[in-house]
C-alpha cells in the first residue's frame, strides 16, 4: 500500500474513550486521494471492518508493533553481541 497519498492532517484533538477512562486518546482528521481511500475501502471489506478509520488504525497499529518488535529484537542482539 503507497502511503505517499496522505498529503495534510487537517485538525488534531484529544477525548476520553469513556467518562472513567483514564486513556486519552488523540482524534486527527486526515486529507487523502480517492485512490488511497478506495485501496483503504477494500482493505476494510477484506478484514471486515466497519470503517475506513478502523482500517487505519488497524495497520497503523500493526505496523508500530512490528517496529517495536524489530527494536527490542536489535536491543537483544546488540545485548547479546560479547565481541566488543
Amino acid at each position: 500500500m503507497d502511503y505517499k497519498g496522505i498529503y495534510s492532517i487537517i485538525s488534531e484533538s484529544t477525548f476520553s474513550l469513556s467518562s472513567g477512562s483514564k486513556m486519552a486518546m488523540k482524534k486527527l482528521t486526515v486529507a487523502m486521494t480517492k485512490e488511497m481511500f478506495s485501496e483503504l475501502d477494500q482493505e476494510r471489506k477484506e478484514r471486515r471492518l466497519a470503517s475506513v478509520a478502523e482500517v487505519a488504525r488497524v495497520i497503523l497499529g500493526q505496523y508500530l508493533r512490528e517496529k517495536n518488535i524489530e527494536r527490542g529484537l536489535a536491543t537483544i542482539e546488540r545485548l547479546g553481541d560479547t565481541s566488543s
